[in-house]
């Protein structure tokens, strides 16, 4: 004979076949709503167009550049193809590791490296070390791509059409917003007049 279900044991089963199962359990609300907030979509947008604009705010102002390192033109054209040359090989070779490094560690390792190749650039006193941080520069802005897999985790199936396409508008934002760059030798920052090469003479 089959023992009784008392109605507590019965409550119990129905609670617990209510549970979401799965890998992605954990990441999904009571109600179907994403985990992501609407702040932190915003703010990885915003993280991957600034990433990517990196590697055209160089362009406009590669004349002033050449000049100031006592550039040769023929150099002076590798400013934007070596940070162009990086971004391609970060692609083939840095993003795949995303499959056996942690994704987070990743980007921040990435975003470390970008950061330091900015200041590098800033502070270059050649124009062999400034091409250097440029290629640097090129191949960690890939951590744009490693924050959307990250996102796309983090986010429920229902939602996560919306949450990419948002953070891919603040990526294509990234890649259009130095075309609308206007530079020139002295540009005004709150109303002071400022160099690109400014880090650099503050150091002497």
């Amino acid at each position: 004979m089959s023992k009784p279900c008392f109605p507590a044991q019965t409550r119990r089963l129905n609670d617990s076949s209510e549970q979401p199962n799965g890998p992605d359990s954990a990441y999904e609300g009571s109600e179907g709503e994403p985990l992501m907030p609407i702040w932190m979509t915003a703010l990885f947008a915003a993280a991957c167009g600034f990433t990517v604009a990196n590697l055209y705010y160089a362009q406009p102002l590669i004349g002033v550049i050449a000049s100031s390192l006592n550039m040769h033109a023929s150099a002076a054209s590798f400013v934007v193809t070596l940070a162009q040359l990086g971004y391609c090989a970060g692609l083939i070779f840095l993003v795949p590791l995303g499959d056996l490094v942690e994704n987070r560690r990743l980007v921040v390792c990435s975003q470390l490296a970008l950061v330091s190749a900015l200041v590098t650039a800033a502070l270059s006193p050649t124009s062999g070390l400034f091409l250097l941080a440029m290629s640097v520069l090129g191949v960690s802005a890939v951590a744009a791509q490693m924050l959307l897999p990250i996102a796309a985790h983090m986010t429920r199936e229902s939602s996560r059409g919306h949450v990419i396409g948002t953070i891919m508008s603040g990526l294509l934002m990234g890649f259009c917003s130095p075309a609308r760059y206007r530079s020139s030798s002295r540009t005004h920052l709150a109303g002071v007049p400022y160099s690109w090469d400014q880090p650099r003479s503050w150091l002497g």
